[in-house]
């Protein structure tokens, strides 16, 4: 189990960030794609993911961090696509009405 300077540090892990944003972006093709239409909330956030993936990638860093805090750094950094995608997908209603 890490520390939580050792959770913070992950805040600046470049390679976690680019997946947990590649993650959001797949989760809202999957929100563009749902019938009936996504809710205006999860527009709204779909339009912000677009405008500025990175201020969104740190936002569920945040969420990502706190959901897995009793595992290793290593196993948090090691994790797999599908494993972060399945967070991502599990956290993105408290992300997308956080606005």
């Amino acid at each position: 189990m890490a520390d939580y300077k050792d959770l913070y540090d992950l805040y600046s892990d470049t390679e976690l960030k680019k997946k947990i944003a590649m993650a959001l972006t797949v989760a809202s093709e999957n929100i563009s794609n749902n019938i009936p239409p996504s809710s205006k909330d999860e527009i709204a956030w779909t339009k912000r993911l677009v405008a500025n993936p990175d201020a969104e990638a740190v936002s569920m860093l945040s969420l990502f961090v706190a959901r897995n805090r009793d595992l290793d750094i290593g196993d948090i950094t090691s994790m797999s696509d599908q494993d972060i995608q399945d967070d991502v997908n599990s956290l993105i209603e408290i992300l997308i009405l956080s606005n």
